[in-house]
């Protein structure tokens, strides 16, 4: 679990600053995090795009995750709404 919000935090971090790629290890992996900073959405859920290539102790594990926008993704669904 800390390992997974270590990778979490350190995207959180990158979606602040405007971050683009960073290294990244914890416990059971290490890798790389990046994002081209474009806004996807899945179903009602949308934010930043991150993907991360990891090495993990289970083997290679690439990830694919969005960080948040609540305010963002009210007004987009209110507009699609109209």
């Amino acid at each position: 679990m800390q390992d997974k919000m270590r990778l979490l935090g350190e995207a959180g971090l990158m979606y602040f600053r405007g971050g683009i790629e960073k290294r990244v290890a914890g416990e059971h992996y290490e890798g790389t995090i990046r994002t081209t900073g474009k806004y996807q959405m899945l179903v009602d859920f949308g934010g930043q795009r991150f993907d991360a290539e990891l090495e993990t102790t289970y083997g290679k594990a690439n990830l694919t995750f969005l960080i948040s926008e609540p305010a963002r993704n009210r007004s987009m669904r209110n507009a699609s709404m109209n």
